[in-house]
């Protein structure tokens, strides 16, 4: 069996991921794959598929018993399981620093990560240890890793906006083991109790890391500084979204944080280096490793680094065993290395592209070069690195940015060999830093028109048309398919004998992934967790697809962009088949300009017309896009029907004798969901007013997504009595440091046995839409993640 390695790493990667999507829940299944596979290998030895399979089988069930072994407990930490039992609120924690991500000071907010031990809650002292995420504005001096501070603040279990089915920040933290978070306000909010031990290496790292950061500042112009902190030593604090969106249309963006690329020009041009100066190769590659590893290091020690760092060590060990470097077998050992240290990196996206892009190299770069025989021989693998590199990570970041650069073997083409331009001066401009500012400022400043130049090439290429292609995440067929076509690829290279059966299957493959791409979208109806706003999300029973409302959106934040497009991408959503914007407050409608601006849309219903005396008003920019995009805009009463595939909108509010001298709130579009398995009454922000004029309808309902996002001016008792909900969905968030729903409002829905979900707590909330029922659940729930009580 060649490679067995190989056969062992996937069948451990796929029990990893059967038993996260819990297939092979418990120790049974697994136990028994494991037998299942040894009696396969022991009882047919010599029939040759036995071997390969046998192997696959046991290790898939060795990597379900890992993962259980690992995940399979409680929930959250001891501290997050603690504060289950109670309400967010202030408290004081006390722990070690584990991480400080800013290698400069950043200006009006920072964060950093700590593992408590103890916790001050309601004056009482407790110990429980947990991770937890601290955010921290008007911030002082930044702690240093392994140093054990203080940290006063206002606590809670939700960490970001997490929505069903789409990957949030909050599971990345989860998989890190932190699982509390603490915001912090004021230099005094921090306190440093006791320093880092002398030995802490971490603390050595940041301590080098931020000196070498006032340093770099110095020696170079404040935009070159603001390069050189990202790609030298990691930290993207000066990094502005609009910034990193024009790296990602170009296929860029995986040079603005450390991973496989950086580690590859590190090693590539160091071997190149030192094999001009020595003698052996064993030699030039031991110093390009000390090389790698002293880059890896520097940047402050972040984990794709280290992983790329590892991977290119294992691959070229073979040199120093005497052996021939195998890619395969290298990646392998490097899997199962960081699978077997921690399972749950297997579904981190980092892990995912840092890796993936290490196997491209590894194993299409020399075949790739050697195919550039009409180059000279020193410029073969830096022109083919840059495509290479593309080839295994493209529809991972397709997955994860729900866009394709077409552009992207070009732009990194060009980009990557200035990015090694880049690494060597930021290289040179560190060492002589400690050496002679004076010089160390000229090579700083020849940054600058290396930084231009980057910039200037991304920003050509991006306005060129039909360079970025906005896709749907692609499905778990296609991911398959598409990874298998190149897998055959990369064995068609080195086997001339089957090369044209391999490249056949391969574009076989790739056909059926490009078929499989889209997934289908699921009948639901989805209460987005967009903060203190409303956005939700219904797919019909028949297929049509309607959003009410479309968040916040501000000069911190747009909910279109960063949540609701997404979103809608990961549902394989196309076209907006019809939006109804309930009344024109900005946590309403804000969202909705990147959504018309990034899907077709049918129709957008209004309960009021969009005034448009203010061109920059939300409402004049939205009626300005339908015009410009031809999208019609209606009016709707109350009494109205809307007849939908497999599905029905009643209007119930607001009718023609509700003003414009009435309260915006009190004139939201009120309408009610009807699929043969229950209804859904959205209400918008309705108040006391409005809410007894939807009382004398016909507004019976199963579910009442609650008005105003439970606040005190909603939710009257003789409201509650008319829809006899069976369960009450609210779209909140903190508001200045309280709790997003009011404790009369609350206490109003459980005296009448109603069902409260939060998003605030529970994240994003799904009602699938059953042919004869419906069930209700929501994000943190079915990730299993501990919600404070409410």
């Amino acid at each position: 069996m060649n490679r067995p390695l190989v056969w062992v790493a996937l069948g451990f990667s796929a029990g990893v991921l059967l038993a996260a999507r819990g297939y092979t829940s418990g120790i049974a299944i697994p136990a028994g794959l494991c037998l299942a596979g040894a009696v396969c290998l022991y009882l047919f030895p010599a029939v040759s598929v036995s071997r390969p399979l046998g192997v696959l089988v046991c290790f898939l069930g060795a990597g379900a018993l890992m993962y259980t072994a690992r995940h399979g407990g409680p929930p959250g930490d001891p501290l997050s399981r603690l504060l289950e039992a109670h309400t967010p609120g202030w408290c004081r924690v006390e722990g070690i620093v584990r991480d400080v991500p800013h290698a400069d000071a950043p200006d009006g907010y920072a964060r950093f990560f700590v593992d408590a031990d103890k916790i001050t809650l309601e004056r009482q002292e407790v110990a429980a240890e947990g991770g937890v995420l601290v955010r921290w504005s008007n911030p002082g001096a930044l702690p240093l890793p392994g140093e054990r501070v203080s940290v006063t603040g206002r606590w809670d279990l939700a960490l970001a906006r997490i929505n069903p089915g789409i990957e949030s920040w909050e599971d990345k933290l989860r998989r890190d083991g932190i699982h509390t978070g603490v915001t912090a306000s004021g230099a005094r909010a921090v306190e440093t109790l006791a320093p880092a031990p002398w030995y802490s290496a971490r603390n050595w790292t940041a301590r080098f890391r931020r000196n070498l950061a006032g340093r770099l500042e110095a020696a170079m112009p404040e935009s070159a500084h603001a390069f050189a902190l990202t790609v030298w030593l990691g930290d993207r604090t000066a990094l502005t979204s609009e910034t990193y969106a024009r790296y990602v249309a170009t296929g860029t963006s995986h040079i603005l944080a450390i991973s496989g690329i950086h580690i590859a020009i590190v090693f590539v041009t160091a071997s190149a280096f030192f094999e001009g100066l020595t003698s052996t190769r064993k030699r030039a590659v031991a110093l390009a490793l000390g090389f790698v590893w002293l880059f890896a290091l520097t940047s402050g020690a972040r984990a794709p680094a280290l992983r790329a760092s590892m991977m290119f060590t294992v691959y070229v060990l073979a040199d120093f065993a005497g052996r021939e470097r195998d890619a395969p077998t290298a990646l392998s050992i490097a899997a199962l290395m960081f699978l077997g240290w921690r399972p749950n990196m297997l579904f981190d996206a980092g892990f995912q592209l840092s890796f993936l892009s290490v196997a491209s190299i590894l194993l299409f770069l020399p075949r790739l070069a050697d195919a550039l025989e009409w180059l000279p021989h020193a410029l073969r693998r830096p022109v083919a690195m840059p495509v290479a590199v593309q080839f295994l990570s493209l529809p991972i970041a397709a997955y994860h940015y729900h866009g394709i650069s077409v552009a992207a073997p070009l732009a990194n083409l060009l980009v990557v060999p200035l990015l090694a331009a880049a690494l060597w001066l930021c290289f040179i401009t560190s060492i002589l830093s400690f050496l002679w500012m004076g010089l160390a400022q000229v090579f700083g400043h020849a940054l600058l028109p290396v930084t231009v130049l980057i910039g200037g090439i991304i920003d050509t290429i991006r306005a060129a048309p039909g360079t970025y292609l906005e896709v749907s995440r692609p499905s778990g067929m296609a991911l398959a398919s598409y990874w298998l076509a190149f897998g055959l690829l990369a064995a068609a290279l080195g086997n001339r004998e089957r090369r044209q059966r391999l490249y056949g299957a391969a574009g076989l493959l790739l056909v059926v992934a490009v078929f499989w791409w889209r997934p289908s979208p699921v009948p639901e109806a989805v209460v987005l967790d967009v903060g203190r706003a409303d956005a939700i999300y219904i797919h019909t029973p028949g297929g049509e697809t309607v959003l009410i409302d479309g968040g916040d959106r501000s000069e911190f934040v747009d909910t279109g962009r960063r949540i609701l497009v997404p979103f809608l991408r990961a549902r394989g959503i196309q076209k907006i088949d019809k939006v109804i914007l309930t009344h024109a407050h900005r946590d309403h409608i804000g969202g909705l300009l990147t959504v018309f601006e990034t899907f077709p849309v049918g129709t957008l219903l209004v309960g009021a017309d969009l005034a448009t005396c203010d061109p920059e008003s939300f409402e004049a920019r939205l009626a300005a896009l339908c015009a410009a995009r031809g999208i019609p805009v209606r009016r709707v009463y109350a009494g109205e029907t809307i007849e939908l595939t497999g599905a029905v909108f009643d209007i119930v509010h607001p009718d023609e004798t509700w003003s414009a001298r009435q309260n915006l709130n009190d004139r939201s579009v009120v309408c009610r969901l009807r699929w043969p398995g229950g209804s859904l009454l959205l209400t918008g922000d309705i108040e006391e007013p409005a809410e007894q004029h939807v009382s004398q309808r016909d507004c019976r309902s199963d579910i009442l997504k609650v008005p105003h996002h439970g606040s005190a001016t909603s939710s009257a008792g003789w409201f509650l009595d008319a829809v006899a909900p069976r369960y009450a969905l609210v779209s909140t968030g903190p508001r200045h440091g309280q709790d997003g729903m009011a404790a009369s409002v609350l206490e109003r829905y459980r005296k009448h046995g109603v069902n409260v979900l939060r998003t605030d707590r529970m994240g994003g909330i799904r009602v699938r839409l059953l042919d004869t029922a419906f069930t209700v659940d929501a994000a943190r729930l079915e990730r299993n993640y501990p919600v404070a009580a409410f």
